[in-house]
Protein backbone atom coordinates (compact mmCIF):
# COMPACT_ATOMS: atom_id res chain seq x y z
CA UNK A 1 0.00 0.00 0.00
CA UNK A 2 1.04 3.46 -0.30
CA UNK A 3 1.63 5.99 2.96
CA UNK A 4 -1.38 8.58 1.54
CA UNK A 5 -3.89 5.80 1.36
CA UNK A 6 -3.00 4.56 4.86
CA UNK A 7 -3.84 7.54 6.60
CA UNK A 8 -7.16 8.00 8.65
CA UNK A 9 -7.29 3.85 8.77
CA UNK A 10 -6.91 1.28 11.36
CA UNK A 11 -3.90 -0.75 12.02
CA UNK A 12 -6.26 -3.45 11.62
CA UNK A 13 -7.38 -2.13 8.09
CA UNK A 14 -3.41 -1.83 6.92
CA UNK A 15 -1.83 -4.92 8.58
CA UNK A 16 -3.95 -7.72 7.44
CA UNK A 17 -2.37 -10.70 9.65
CA UNK A 18 -3.84 -12.06 12.63
CA UNK A 19 -0.58 -12.60 14.52
CA UNK A 20 0.40 -8.35 13.86
CA UNK A 21 -2.96 -7.39 15.14
CA UNK A 22 -3.28 -9.29 18.22
CA UNK A 23 0.12 -8.41 19.23
CA UNK A 24 -0.65 -4.74 18.99
CA UNK A 25 -3.97 -5.01 20.87
CA UNK A 26 -1.99 -6.95 23.90
CA UNK A 27 0.69 -4.13 23.79
CA UNK A 28 -2.14 -2.33 24.47
CA UNK A 29 -3.74 -3.84 26.96
CA UNK A 30 -0.93 -4.68 28.57
CA UNK A 31 0.82 -1.26 27.93
CA UNK A 32 4.42 -3.40 27.55
CA UNK A 33 6.59 -3.63 24.60
CA UNK A 34 5.52 -7.12 22.33
CA UNK A 35 7.38 -8.77 19.46
CA UNK A 36 6.38 -10.95 16.68
CA UNK A 37 7.88 -12.89 13.96
CA UNK A 38 5.95 -14.18 11.29
CA UNK A 39 5.97 -15.59 7.96
CA UNK A 40 4.05 -13.97 5.15
CA UNK A 41 1.63 -16.70 3.70
CA UNK A 42 2.34 -17.35 -0.11
CA UNK A 43 5.83 -14.81 -0.13
CA UNK A 44 8.27 -16.78 1.66
CA UNK A 45 8.80 -13.23 3.58
CA UNK A 46 9.54 -13.06 7.09
CA UNK A 47 8.69 -10.02 9.16
CA UNK A 48 9.26 -9.19 13.21
CA UNK A 49 7.19 -6.39 14.37
CA UNK A 50 8.24 -4.74 17.44
CA UNK A 51 5.55 -2.54 18.95
CA UNK A 52 6.45 0.13 21.33
CA UNK A 53 3.13 1.16 23.22
CA UNK A 54 2.71 5.00 25.07
CA UNK A 55 -0.01 4.87 27.93
CA UNK A 56 0.07 8.26 28.11
CA UNK A 57 -1.60 8.67 24.86
CA UNK A 58 -2.67 5.70 24.21
CA UNK A 59 -0.66 4.94 20.83
CA UNK A 60 1.97 3.43 19.27
CA UNK A 61 5.05 3.21 17.78
CA UNK A 62 4.98 0.03 15.25
CA UNK A 63 8.53 -0.77 13.71
CA UNK A 64 8.29 -3.65 11.28
CA UNK A 65 11.68 -5.21 10.03
CA UNK A 66 11.87 -7.68 6.92
CA UNK A 67 14.10 -10.65 8.24
CA UNK A 68 14.00 -12.66 5.05
CA UNK A 69 17.56 -12.22 4.05
CA UNK A 70 18.30 -13.17 7.69
CA UNK A 71 16.29 -16.02 8.23
CA UNK A 72 17.66 -17.44 3.92
CA UNK A 73 21.15 -17.22 5.44
CA UNK A 74 20.49 -19.33 8.61
CA UNK A 75 18.84 -21.34 6.39
CA UNK A 76 22.06 -21.83 3.87
CA UNK A 77 24.43 -22.55 7.17
CA UNK A 78 21.95 -25.28 8.34
CA UNK A 79 21.94 -27.02 5.07
CA UNK A 80 25.98 -26.17 4.96
CA UNK A 81 26.26 -28.07 8.53
CA UNK A 82 23.86 -30.52 6.82
CA UNK A 83 25.54 -31.24 4.04
CA UNK A 84 29.32 -31.22 5.33
CA UNK A 85 27.63 -34.01 8.20
CA UNK A 86 26.35 -36.27 5.43
CA UNK A 87 29.78 -35.83 3.60
CA UNK A 88 32.03 -36.95 6.86
CA UNK A 89 29.75 -39.85 6.93
CA UNK A 90 31.72 -41.10 3.70
CA UNK A 91 35.14 -40.86 4.50
CA UNK A 92 34.77 -42.03 8.19
CA UNK A 93 32.72 -44.89 7.70
CA UNK A 94 34.89 -46.17 4.85
CA UNK A 95 37.81 -45.69 7.51
CA UNK A 96 35.93 -47.81 9.76
CA UNK A 97 35.57 -50.35 7.42
CA UNK A 98 38.73 -50.51 6.12
CA UNK A 99 40.36 -50.86 9.81
CA UNK A 100 38.22 -53.24 11.28
CA UNK A 101 38.72 -55.56 8.12
CA UNK A 102 42.66 -55.23 8.47
CA UNK A 103 42.02 -55.86 12.14
CA UNK A 104 40.18 -59.03 11.06
CA UNK A 105 43.30 -60.24 9.30
CA UNK A 106 43.90 -58.68 6.08
CA UNK A 107 46.37 -56.47 8.06
CA UNK A 108 48.75 -60.03 7.57
CA UNK A 109 47.64 -60.49 4.13
CA UNK A 110 50.89 -58.94 1.97
CA UNK A 111 49.04 -58.83 -1.12
CA UNK A 112 45.60 -57.12 0.41
CA UNK A 113 47.14 -54.69 3.31
CA UNK A 114 48.90 -52.52 1.18
CA UNK A 115 46.02 -51.75 -0.92
CA UNK A 116 43.77 -50.93 2.39
CA UNK A 117 46.42 -48.85 3.57
CA UNK A 118 46.38 -47.19 0.03
CA UNK A 119 42.86 -46.36 0.29
CA UNK A 120 42.85 -45.14 4.02
CA UNK A 121 45.17 -42.65 2.75
CA UNK A 122 42.35 -41.85 0.12
CA UNK A 123 39.97 -41.08 2.63
CA UNK A 124 42.34 -39.05 4.88
CA UNK A 125 42.99 -36.73 2.13
CA UNK A 126 39.22 -36.65 1.70
CA UNK A 127 38.95 -35.55 4.98
CA UNK A 128 41.59 -33.28 4.87
CA UNK A 129 39.69 -31.61 1.68
CA UNK A 130 36.56 -31.14 3.35
CA UNK A 131 38.51 -29.27 6.66
CA UNK A 132 40.06 -26.79 4.54
CA UNK A 133 36.36 -26.46 2.71
CA UNK A 134 35.27 -25.37 6.09
CA UNK A 135 37.95 -22.90 6.70
CA UNK A 136 36.81 -21.15 3.55
CA UNK A 137 33.25 -20.90 5.20
CA UNK A 138 33.64 -17.18 5.79
CA UNK A 139 35.18 -16.50 1.73
CA UNK A 140 32.09 -19.22 0.46
CA UNK A 141 29.39 -16.73 2.11
CA UNK A 142 30.78 -13.36 1.46
CA UNK A 143 31.24 -14.62 -3.04
CA UNK A 144 35.01 -14.75 -3.04
CA UNK A 145 35.40 -18.34 -3.88
CA UNK A 146 35.82 -19.29 -7.81
CA UNK A 147 35.25 -22.55 -8.95
CA UNK A 148 38.70 -23.83 -10.28
CA UNK A 149 37.37 -25.95 -13.47
CA UNK A 150 40.20 -27.82 -14.78
CA UNK A 151 40.06 -30.78 -17.44
CA UNK A 152 38.92 -34.35 -15.91
CA UNK A 153 39.02 -37.20 -16.98
CA UNK A 154 35.58 -38.80 -16.51
CA UNK A 155 36.69 -42.52 -16.65
CA UNK A 156 39.21 -41.89 -13.89
CA UNK A 157 36.73 -40.08 -12.25
CA UNK A 158 34.30 -43.00 -11.75
CA UNK A 159 37.18 -45.58 -11.40
CA UNK A 160 38.31 -43.23 -8.41
CA UNK A 161 34.46 -43.14 -7.13
CA UNK A 162 34.23 -46.67 -7.08
CA UNK A 163 37.76 -47.27 -5.41
CA UNK A 164 36.33 -45.06 -2.68
CA UNK A 165 33.33 -46.71 -1.95
CA UNK A 166 34.45 -50.47 -2.49
CA UNK A 167 34.90 -50.93 1.06
CA UNK A 168 30.93 -49.83 2.42
CA UNK A 169 29.99 -51.60 -0.81
CA UNK A 170 31.52 -54.84 0.28
CA UNK A 171 30.71 -54.18 4.12
CA UNK A 172 26.53 -53.78 2.93
CA UNK A 173 26.38 -57.01 0.58
CA UNK A 174 25.76 -55.19 -2.44
CA UNK A 175 27.68 -55.06 -5.62
CA UNK A 176 29.09 -51.48 -7.21
CA UNK A 177 29.33 -51.86 -11.52
CA UNK A 178 30.52 -49.09 -13.59
CA UNK A 179 29.40 -48.72 -16.94
CA UNK A 180 30.81 -46.03 -19.52
CA UNK A 181 31.94 -46.43 -23.00
CA UNK A 182 35.47 -46.48 -24.11
CA UNK A 183 35.38 -43.38 -26.03
CA UNK A 184 34.17 -41.28 -22.61
CA UNK A 185 35.32 -37.94 -23.71
CA UNK A 186 37.02 -35.53 -20.75
CA UNK A 187 34.84 -33.15 -18.97
CA UNK A 188 35.38 -29.40 -17.81
CA UNK A 189 34.64 -29.61 -13.87
CA UNK A 190 36.17 -29.17 -10.60
CA UNK A 191 37.44 -32.70 -9.88
CA UNK A 192 37.39 -32.77 -6.18
CA UNK A 193 34.04 -31.65 -6.21
CA UNK A 194 32.40 -33.63 -8.49
CA UNK A 195 34.02 -36.72 -7.34
CA UNK A 196 31.89 -35.56 -3.94
CA UNK A 197 28.81 -35.41 -5.38
CA UNK A 198 29.01 -38.86 -7.05
CA UNK A 199 30.46 -40.56 -3.80
CA UNK A 200 27.12 -38.93 -1.78
CA UNK A 201 25.10 -40.42 -4.28
CA UNK A 202 26.92 -43.77 -4.33
CA UNK A 203 26.67 -43.13 -0.32
CA UNK A 204 22.48 -43.09 -0.97
CA UNK A 205 22.47 -46.25 -3.14
CA UNK A 206 23.79 -47.98 -0.65
CA UNK A 207 21.36 -46.63 2.46
CA UNK A 208 18.66 -47.45 0.39
CA UNK A 209 19.55 -50.67 -1.27
CA UNK A 210 18.65 -54.03 -0.17
CA UNK A 211 21.52 -56.68 0.71
CA UNK A 212 22.30 -58.39 -2.51
CA UNK A 213 21.51 -55.92 -4.54
CA UNK A 214 22.83 -53.72 -7.48
CA UNK A 215 24.60 -50.04 -7.44
CA UNK A 216 25.08 -48.93 -11.40
CA UNK A 217 27.79 -46.00 -11.39
CA UNK A 218 27.67 -45.02 -15.20
CA UNK A 219 28.61 -42.09 -17.76
CA UNK A 220 27.27 -41.39 -20.68
CA UNK A 221 27.58 -38.76 -23.79
CA UNK A 222 24.47 -36.70 -24.43
CA UNK A 223 25.35 -33.75 -27.31
CA UNK A 224 27.84 -32.27 -26.15
CA UNK A 225 27.79 -33.61 -22.11
CA UNK A 226 28.49 -36.12 -20.13
CA UNK A 227 25.60 -37.66 -17.88
CA UNK A 228 26.64 -39.36 -14.41
CA UNK A 229 24.18 -42.00 -13.70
Amino acid sequence: FNAPAALGKTVTEIVRHHQLVEAWHLSLKTGQKQEESIEIPGSRQFLQLVILPDKETRSSLLLVQNLTRVRRMEKVRRDFISNVSHELRTPLASLKALTETLRDGALNDPVAAPRFLERIEIEVDALTQMAQELLDLARIESGQVPIEMTRVDATRLLASVADRMTAQIERAGLTLTVENPADLPDIRANASRLEQVLVNLVHNAIKFTAPDGRVLLSASVENSFVRFT
